[in-house]
């Protein structure tokens, strides 16, 4: 790898190894401590990197009895929750709110709690949490760009231009970019506007390409 970083097979072999031990320092943890809290969390982050996200908040929901006052593990309980189709919001911001008790500076806790209140339509709560998670962590490129749909939601599109711009590095489909265009055209700068809509159509196309691609290799030949 020194020597040749971009070896395409070395990687592999590179990327497979800590693979390989990574599952035998997990079975090693669990074996020699099945019922702790740690091990636990462990097989939480195991299924929620399958997408097993209802098996991973059981586990989660265990460590978090085991041990409640680690606020890490009420946060991606959290996390979890929203993460369903259907969300459900008070166990969700139940959570968070145990987390925060914990540590109030959790930037990631005040950023979802903010997302939640977002989602039951309470927009000045949930951008005075926004506000608070990045007062903590300005770099919070998520929590920047909740702020910036909050604020074009609420009449205020000058101010969702520079959330949305702050956060338009993290824009994988192309909504960001919508939501900026909404913002320049209400502030009668068409110019700009037209231009993020063109951005956000190239970025829309090249995540239609991207999942087709996806599923196609994934169909067996």
């Amino acid at each position: 790898m020194a020597k040749a970083p971009q070896n395409l097979e070395s990687s592999y072999w590179l990327v497979r190894t800590y693979m390989k031990l990574t599952s035998d320092c997990f079975t090693q943890l669990t074996s020699l401590f099945p019922d702790s809290w740690r091990a636990h969390e462990l097989r939480g982050e195991e299924y929620r990197v399958h997408n097993e996200s209802k098996r991973a908040i059981e586990e989660y929901q265990i460590a978090a009895n085991l041990e409640p006052d680690v606020a890490e593990l009420h946060e991606e309980l959290a996390d979890l929750y929203l993460s369903l189709d259907e969300k459900p919001i008070p166990e969700a911001k139940a959570q968070l709110e145990k987390a925060l008790d914990i540590d109030p500076s959790r930037a990631r806790a005040l950023y979802l709690l903010g997302r939640v209140y977002l989602l039951m339509r309470d927009y000045q709560t949930g951008i005075s949490f926004l506000e608070k998670a990045l007062g903590f962590e300005p770099n919070l490129l998520e929590a920047h760009a909740d702020l910036g749909k909050a604020f074009l939601r609420t009449g205020r599109p000058e101010l969702a231009v520079q959330e949305l711009e702050k956060a338009s590095s993290i824009d994988y489909y192309g909504d960001l970019h919508y939501q900026l265009y909404d913002a320049y055209r209400k502030l009668g700068k068409a110019e700009l506007a037209q231009k993020v809509l063109a951005r956000s159509q190239v970025l829309r196309k090249e995540s239609v390409a991207y999942q087709v691609a996806k599923v196609a290799s994934a169909e067996p030949e």
